[in-house]
Order: structure tokens, then sequence, then C-alpha cells
């Protein structure tokens, strides 16, 4: 009873502030949506859908803005910069609020103090991809092929940013198996995109309304889902646990978020509409993947609470531990790493005897033959080894 009365409460207080909010008159001006990534990801496919619904709940311009960057640090800049009134909000994945804290000592942003909580919107799988021409059909064909080519002629794989959900799951791959990988990191789930069906990357994660129309006109291979179970729009990709490969726990959630100051009522009022939007029919068939879980909206104490307590967010974490400091730079590396870096700024960079640091024209012109320089932000050489030497043949 006292819990159904704390329910009612709860509700009432939203309802008046969003009331408050309406009265108040916003948003009386254009509201602007930061996507931390280039266009044509996963979260900038799912954010359009949603500023085109909470365009015709607020009979007001919604705009997406892109920008691209350092794991989201670009993004979660740009807001907290802006002012607290609401008008500018990002969407982003774990990575801005939760795992960047524990990647770099350094941030331009305190999420703690700097960034409020609007909405946890989704929880959505990510596709393990290949381009058409791979020669593995399977996830047990690709971990052989990576292993045959480790000593000589690494796999080269991509994701939306160094550190990110599209990134530490393949780092998790590669220590599982004992494999050499190739990772390149681009500004986005977009330029990936466009390098996987080039053929210049070899695998990498992506969103399943992303995935899914390559996957179906044969322009990709889908090897294996990270969801409970099949999608029902791909119905015929296996799971990781079916496959007989250890499950990387490759997940995103989106979610969003605003500057430190912004007003209750108003945050109230964007999470109110952002709800209803998605608890739209209409919403629900077109943009939702059939495994993608509404989440109803959580401080982001809770929020932390919630990811830090489950699977996917403990094995990153378990990875970030397995690191060490940089005493040049301060700025936390991953064990096995090398990099290349054309973003001197924000991209963790190993600077030991026993790291080779290569410029981005060599890196480019051995290992990256075809890929715009502008489209990758980092190079790097994952290799993981049993007794923890991580040692790789210069390049």
């Amino acid at each position: 009873m006292k819990l159904l009365t704390k329910l009612l409460l709860s509700a009432t207080l939203v309802v008046t502030q969003v009331a408050a909010s309406a009265q108040d008159g916003y948003p009386s001006k254009p509201v602007t949506i930061i996507v931390p990534y280039g266009p044509g990801g996963g979260v900038g496919v799912f954010i359009q859908a949603l500023a085109e619904g909470m365009r015709a709940e607020w009979k007001q311009s919604v705009i997406v803005d892109y920008k691209p960057g350092a794991n989201e640090i670009v993004g979660a800049t740009f807001l907290i910069r802006a002012q607290p009134d609401g008008y500018t909000i990002m969407a982003s994945t774990e990575a801005a609020p939760i795992l960047n804290p524990s990647l770099f000592k350094k941030l331009p942003y305190d999420p703690d103090k700097q960034m409020v909580p609007v909405s946890l919107l989704v929880k959505a799988p990510l596709v393990l991809v290949v381009p058409a021409s791979s020669q593995a059909n399977t996830m047990k064909q690709f971990v052989e092929m990576a292993k045959a080519r480790s000593a000589t002629d690494p796999v080269r794989y991509g994701s939306g940013g160094a550190g990110g959900t599209g990134h530490l799951p393949f780092v998790a791959l590669a220590s599982d198996n004992n494999l050499t990988l190739i990772h390149a990191a681009y500004k986005g789930g977009g330029p990936l995109l466009q390098d996987l069906l080039g053929g210049f990357v070899e695998a990498g994660l992506l969103g399943s309304a992303v995935a899914e129309p390559h996957v179906k006109s044969g322009k990709l291979k889908a090897l294996a889902v990270t969801a409970d179970k099949r999608l029902s729009s791909m119905p015929n990709v296996p799971l990781f646990p079916e496959t007989g490969v250890q499950d990387i726990n490759a997940t995103f959630i989106v979610a969003l978020s605003a500057s430190t100051g912004t007003p209750a009522n108003i945050i109230a009022n964007i999470a109110h509409t952002a709800k209803k939007v998605m608890s739209s029919p209409e919403f629900q068939t077109k943009t939702l993947d059939a495994s993608a879980l509404l989440q109803s909206a959580l401080t982001q104490r809770r929020m932390r609470t919630t990811s830090r307590n489950n699977d996917p967010f403990k094995r990153r974490i378990s990875i970030l531990q397995g690191s060490r400091w940089s005493d040049s730079r301060g700025d936390r590396i991953f064990r096995g790493h090398w990099y290349a870096s054309t973003r001197k700024r924000f991209v963790p960079q190993a600077l030991t005897n026993s790291v080779q640091v290569v410029t981005p024209r060599r890196c480019k012109a051995l290992i990256f033959k075809g890929i715009s320089p502008l489209s990758v932000s980092v190079c790097t050489i994952n290799t993981i080894t049993p007794d923890g030497k991580n040692e790789h043949p210069a390049i």
C-alpha cells in the first residue's frame, strides 16, 4: 500500500511539473538534441525518429545536431557549455556519463556535477557484421580466421569510438580467444558502415536498425547478435550463446541528459514527451527493434547503479581495470593496445618504451588502405596474450 501511495505521489509530481512547464511556455523556441556521433549510426537513426515525434507533440522545431568524436567527449563538452534552460540536451550511450570517467583520468566535463539525467530511453542489441566478401560465415569461422592471421596479418575491425560500446566487446573477444586484432575508431557508426560496405575494415558492431537493410541486401553478413532472444527483423541471425563463442555482451543504451541547473519542470516535460512518443504504436512498429527495451526515467545515480550491476558493464570495467596509467599523459590506456592517434587531445595514447607510436600517414598506408584519415580518429593494435606480455611485431 505504501509503495502504491509513493508511485501515485510520484506520478502526480511529474504531471504537476509538466503542467508547470507548459504554463511557462516551454518550448517557445527550437530545441537542439546533441548526438555525439556522425549521422547514419544507430543512435542518430533512433534520435531522428524521436525528434520527429517530439516536434509533433510540441508543435516546435527539434534540431538534431551531430557532434562526433572522442567517445562522446566532444558532444558532452558542447552540452555543459550550453545554457541550462532545456533548449540544448544530449542523447548518448553509457560512454559519456559512465564509461569515460573510468577510461580517462582527466575529462573536460564532470558527469556528476555538470550533467543531469532526463530519461533512460532504450537498451538495444548490437549485431556483429562482416563484409559480404569475408571468408567467415559464422562466429567460429571468424575466430578461427582471426587466430590464423594474428601473427602476420591481423583482422581489422572498426568501432564508433575508442573505449565505446562497439570497441570494448572486441577487446573482450580478443582476450577470450587469444587474438591479435587491429582497431580503427571512427567518428560514429555512419563512417564505419561505409568502410564495412567497402571492405576496408573486416568486422564491426552495428545497431540492428542500421545493419538490417544491408544484411538483407547481401552487402553484409551478420554473424551473431547480442540479445536475450533472436530479433524478429533478422530471425536467422544466431545469438552469441548459439554460436559456440563466448558472449561479448555488446549492447548499448540511449539516454537523454541536460546540463546541471536545468529546471526540474522542464526536465519532466522533456522526459514525459519522449516517453509519450515512444509509447505510440507507430513509433514502436517503425522505429524500435523487437528486442529494444523501453526504460523508465532514472536518476543518474540510480542509472549508474543499474548499469554497473549488470554483467556487460562489469565486463567492460574489468577490461578497464586491467589497464595501467601512462606517466607522461595521465590518460588511462588499455593493456595490449598500440595507438597511432590523429586526435592528440582525448584519445588515450601509450607512450612507453614497449610501444611504437605510428604516424597517421604510416598507419593509413600500412594498415588502413583506402580509409579516409578524416574518418578515423585512432588506429589501434590489440594484442592480448595469456602470459600478459602483450607484444606485437613493429609495424
